[in-house]
């Protein structure tokens, strides 16, 4: 009877054990939740102010460069999925991927190639930032890139923030429009802003106007329910 009195109670203490691991990953590891932020090689990996805000609010913000290979996209975006995999094991019940132009686009192919998760695995939620550029480039109908609007079409239910960049004023509403249409089945409650400002510009997203902007509403649909109930950037 001892003998089993002593099993139980090794068995009881190794559930506490686990449960208080398991808590401090979500806690002290993963904070509010665990944004994969991916950037180019080739561009800066400096946090943004909008990401600071995001770090500030609670979350963990962890940064991964990739070769802008387009040939290697998929190995990226396979290692962003075991990486979520990974920490979902750990504890981490919320977790976000964020990216600029090629970073932007390992991130949506990265939700498109998910297994049709099911709401355990599911995303909190995709910042893309300009992914559209990644693509494409023709002087003047780049932005007509069917890899990028199929990809869209792909994208497995998450609240999603789609912002466009280097938009010709004439030409903002169409984008705007198709770009929409793309994700109208695929992602409840998507935003897609379009902007005629430059990538680079003082408008762009490492300015302090675009975290004045959109930092508190990207924390707001970061913070809210994962299903794109929660308000999104307007």
């Amino acid at each position: 009877m001892d003998r089993v009195r002593i099993f139980a109670a090794l068995a009881l203490l190794a559930m506490v054990v686990a449960g208080r691991a398991r808590a401090e990953f979500a806690g002290a590891d993963c904070g509010k939740g665990l944004l994969l932020f991916s950037v180019a090689a080739d561009e800066s990996s400096a946090s943004p102010p909008y990401l600071k805000q995001i770090e500030a609010d609670g979350w963990k913000v962890e940064t991964r460069v990739v070769d802008p290979s387009y040939q290697r996209e998929g190995q990226f975006a396979d290692a962003l999925r075991q990486r979520v995999e990974s920490a979902r094991s750990q504890g981490c019940q919320r977790i976000a991927l964020a990216g600029e132009s090629f970073g932007a686009w390992v991130s949506l192919l990265a939700n498109a190639t998910f297994q049709t998760p099911p709401d355990s695995t599911r995303l909190q939620a995709v910042i893309a930032i300009d992914a559209s550029a990644a693509k494409a480039k023709a002087p003047r109908d780049g932005w007509h890139d069917y890899k990028f609007i199929n990809l869209l079409k792909a994208q497995n239910p998450t609240q999603l923030a789609l912002f466009l960049y280097d938009a010709p004023a004439d030409e903002a509403d169409d984008r705007r429009g198709e770009v929409s249409h793309s994700l109208t089945n695929q992602v409840r409650g998507a935003q897609v802003i379009v902007e005629t400002a430059a990538f680079d510009g003082a408008d762009g997203p490492h300015g302090e106007v675009f975290a004045h902007r959109f930092g508190a509403r990207l924390i707001e649909m970061l913070d809210g329910a994962p299903n794109g109930d929660s308000p999104a950037p307007q």
